[in-house]
């Protein structure tokens, strides 16, 4: 894994973007971003730290609590163990195909050469051959000539309201210098009656892409013809006008630069960018429920930017979880605005020191080997499964749905069910156990019902699960679901089912379904199945 790069911030402030403040509990980060100087108003300052609580006290001695077991590393991840992440490293480095460029494209050739498009392939029945789907611009082989450029440049300026590109929402067009604009140039703006945007066409010669390029650009070129020189980043955000509570939301992005002196103004300007553009970005909705509640008006702030490389996002994001889950016991509450939340499968590291930072502690508390006192805790996600009954049985009544575990010595992950038939077949290779399956030293796998709740407690009861399953994986407890003849055997040498410590094969979570009860649910699911109790809180 790379190592973790800071983005310097400039001395003057970015337009449209408060001056950042540092985190306010715990040590700072090296790779934060340092925040300018600024005096501030005591009643201003939000200061999160964790309340004292009784611990409970376990009266027998075992490993975890001798070695006070916290979150471990694990020295070495397989294939299937990598960043839990609600969308794919590869998959945000990716460029999008086409987003109609092939389309401004070939509208553009048209206004270069309206006689060839007319001439050679309505009037040649022969000219299309069945590769060549009817519509396409099969005669262009040879780039345009700088004369042909300027002819389609000439007929769109002559068009007051532009050429709308068929079969799409877009339009080509001329645009002007004036007001945000910098530089006249070609443009294709999207959208329709209610909303357009605009966006520089790259100048690059047979390139009429414009994922990339910025109104600023006097000379706009895409990200692939921008070069090598980009990072992902990681922005957390407050709302500074909040006094009640501790607002904070995440947004990542890929940005491009061209020097080191320009990376952070790029970092923000495409920030800015996701923040206003992706239908996910939870800012929007808060700002209108805000004032829907006559509250003041949000002010958006940083507080911290850091390059992200694979593990840093589900690293920071599983940890703002964990404090929001430790509430009531704070000083003052969290508002965490993103609903996804990514887990650190494979980011143990970043999640240690990620929790030092806050002075954060997930620990062991007690371990109960008794058999018949763990058969006496309750089952707190609805009814538990009843000897061997398996999920068809258990869904059968309306508006009931279930709860599962798929299981072997390398993974845990925990689903739910309306059905009882279809899950994770070899077919679905979208699926996440599915693709487990497929890796290189993979183990067959048994899936274990675990109960039943009403439909209305189903996703709340699985989100739960997660952090559970979470839990289990950062503090490397021994393997709990295993029948009594299952479809695999251990490793050479491992005959026992504790011998094994499972990774959370689950990739990401909904946090909108936790409040103050989760950790009580959390706790009795943990004592029940795997026999320990959890604390989360501040560090001794």
């Amino acid at each position: 894994m790379a190592p973790k790069k800071s983005i310097p911030p400039k001395d003057k402030k970015s337009v449209g973007d408060e001056n950042t403040v540092s985190p306010t509990a715990g040590s700072s980060s090296s790779s934060a971003v340092e925040p300018p100087q600024k005096q501030r108003k005591v009643e201003d300052v939000k200061v999160w730290t964790m309340l004292p609580v009784e611990k409970e006290v376990s009266t027998i001695e075992h490993r975890y609590l001798i070695n006070r077991q916290c979150v471990q590393l694990r020295t070495t991840h397989a294939e299937w163990c990598a960043p839990g992440q609600v969308l794919k490293t590869t998959q945000k480095k990716t460029v999008k195909q086409d987003q109609g460029v092939e389309k401004i494209k070939k509208k553009f050739y048209e206004l270069a050469r309206p006689q060839v498009v007319e001439e050679e392939i309505n009037s040649d029945p022969f000219f299309c051959t069945p590769s060549t789907p009817e519509g396409i611009v099969a005669k262009v082989e040879k780039p345009l000539t700088q004369q042909e450029r300027e002819r389609s440049l000439n007929f769109i300026k002559a068009q007051p309201g532009g050429v709308p590109i068929e079969e799409t929402n877009m339009t080509l067009k001329w645009k002007v210098a004036g007001g945000s604009w910098s530089h006249s140039s070609l443009v294709v703006s999207v959208g329709d009656d209610k909303r357009t945007r605009d966006f520089n066409i790259c100048i690059t010669p047979e390139c009429f892409s414009y994922q990339g390029t910025l109104a600023s650009e006097a000379e706009p070129r895409c990200s692939n013809d921008k070069g090598p020189k980009s990072r992902f980043v990681i922005a957390e955000y407050t709302d500074n006008s909040n006094k009640d509570e501790i607002v904070i939301f995440h947004v990542m992005a890929l940005f491009v630069y061209e020097s080191e002196t320009m990376k952070r103004e790029r970092a923000v300007t495409c920030l800015k960018n996701q923040i206003s553009r992706s239908p996910n970005n939870p800012w929007p909705e808060y700002v209108a429920a805000q004032e829907t509640n006559h509250c003041p008006t949000p002010t958006r702030k940083e507080v911290r930017m850091l390059c992200d490389f694979e593990t840093e996002e589900e690293a920071t994001k599983s940890v703002t979880l964990m404090r929001k889950l430790i509430e009531p016991n704070t000083t003052i509450q969290i508002r965490y605005l993103n609903k996804m939340v990514n887990l650190p499968n494979g980011a143990e590291k970043e999640v240690i020191e990620e929790m030092d930072k806050w002075g954060v502690n997930l620990s062991v508390s007690s371990v109960i080997d008794d058999e018949a006192e763990r058969a006496s805790i309750s089952y707190p996600f609805g009814i538990k499964r009843q000897g061997y009954e398996g999920l068809a049985s258990m869904v059968t009544k309306d508006e009931v749905g279930a709860l599962y575990v798929v299981s072997n010595p390398h993974i845990n992950y925990f689903g739910k069910t309306i059905s009882g038939y279809n899950l994770h077949l070899p077919t679905n290779t979208n699926d996440t156990v599915t693709q487990y399956s497929n890796k290189s030293g993979s183990l067959p796998w048994e899936l274990i019902p675990l109960g039943s709740c009403p439909l209305a407690d189903l996703e709340k009861n699985e989100a739960h699960l997660h952090v559970c399953n979470m839990f289990a994986h950062l503090l490397k407890l021994r393997q709990s679901f295993v029948s009594k003849d299952p479809p695999y055997k251990y490793p050479a040498g491992q005959v026992k089912k504790n011998q094994s410590h499972p990774i959370c094969l689950n990739k990401s979570t909904n946090c909108k379904f936790f409040d103050n009860e989760t950790m009580i649910k959390v706790n009795l699911f943990m004592k029940k199945f795997y026999g320990v109790g959890i604390n989360l809180g501040p560090n001794d």
